[in-house]
């Protein structure tokens, strides 16, 4: 393998292996959608909107990514020289994906509004969000300053770090607060396992969210700060706008699985025998009522981690009627 070659590996080999896992993540984020508005027609018209958006920005991320490798690696095939500048379509992907995660945190610091109507957290949370906002577009600005390839290596620190860590910080801080809202409300809760179970599975659904977008900025900047010259960090920007985009699709998506978790678990409870003595073949032809503390169907109206929270009690109500075959037994 000659030097060309080899820096063609280095280069936009790691850049189409990225275009490739984009686009496959681009399919999942496509039928997350289509399932969205099959499943959640009834939705507010604001989330309807912002899963439009989202699904509008990552056509428009996978179209520039395919335009950019067809113009490297198909029309400029055999011209290396033409490979040394940068083109529109690149940066341009790059300005989608901040979008893209700027509606996302978007999205979820409202839910922690809504969970725990403390401003000042909200406030400082949507601080870090404009921030990587603001720094995302300086980016952008100055990618298509520089337009060399060899010359990105000019803003790691004076744009591209602090883009960096404007992304991670409100991931933390949004997955670190919808936690401490959801073990706060576990407490209300005590004694009913399969209820707290499913308090547990929405942790790990924030945690897990910020993790996995955390984790790729993370490796974004450090393969941008110690490989300047590969292309290896754009493997990772390619997806990280799919990322953040699946994980918002992926919470709402969720909210019917977990309400029949949740319905279940409210069955289960009203009907189990009680501790102090079993009754059996008991006459009544009255509705029982049952207080139950139990997660209420508003929690995941508007995503798993919605406005409404945990409720202290539930009502739930159950009207049977059972035909005396013996005597009652205590």
């Amino acid at each position: 393998m000659d030097q060309v070659e080899s820096a063609l590996v280095d280069t936009f080999g790691a850049a189409y292996i990225g275009a490739m896992v984009a686009l496959a993540l681009y399919g999942i984020t496509t039928l997350q959608t289509y399932l969205y508005y099959i499943y959640y027609p009834r939705d507010e018209w604001v989330m309807k909107l912002t899963v439009a958006v989202l699904w509008i920005s990552e056509t428009l991320h996978i179209s520039f990514v395919s335009r950019f490798m067809y113009i490297y690696l198909i029309k400029n095939y055999g011209n290396p020289s033409s490979l040394a500048e940068g083109h529109w379509t690149l940066y341009m992907s790059v300005f989608c994906n901040v979008m893209i995660a700027t509606v996302v945190q978007s999205f979820f610091a409202t839910r922690i509004y809504s969970f725990g109507k403390k401003k000042w957290l909200v406030g400082f949370i949507t601080l870090f969000i404009i921030a990587h906002f603001a720094f995302g577009i300086e980016f952008v600005i100055n990618l298509f300053r520089i337009n060399i390839f060899a010359n990105f290596i000019q803003v790691k620190y004076s744009t591209a770090l602090p883009f960096a860590i404007a992304a991670v910080v409100p991931d933390v801080l949004i997955s670190g607060s919808l936690c401490y809202f959801l073990e706060s409300n576990k407490q209300l809760i005590n004694g009913i396992r399969r209820t707290e179970a499913l308090i547990n599975i929405l942790m790990a659904y924030a945690i897990n969210r910020a993790l996995l977008t955390s984790t790729a900025a993370i490796t974004e900047i450090i393969l941008y700060a110690v490989l300047p010259e590969s292309f290896s960090f754009l493997a990772v920007d390619f997806c990280i706008g799919k990322f953040y985009a699946n994980t918002l699709l992926a919470t709402l998506n969720a909210r019917k699985s977990l309400r029949g978790r949740a319905l279940e678990d409210s069955i289960e409870d009203a009907s189990a025998p009680s501790s102090r003595g079993a009754v059996s073949s008991v006459v009544f032809n009255t509705p029982v009522h049952v207080q139950l503390s139990a997660v209420r169907d508003s929690t995941i109206n508007n995503g798993t981690l919605s406005a409404s929270g945990f409720s202290n009690q539930c009502s739930f109500a159950e009207t049977r009627s059972i035909h005396e075959k013996g005597e009652e037994k205590v």
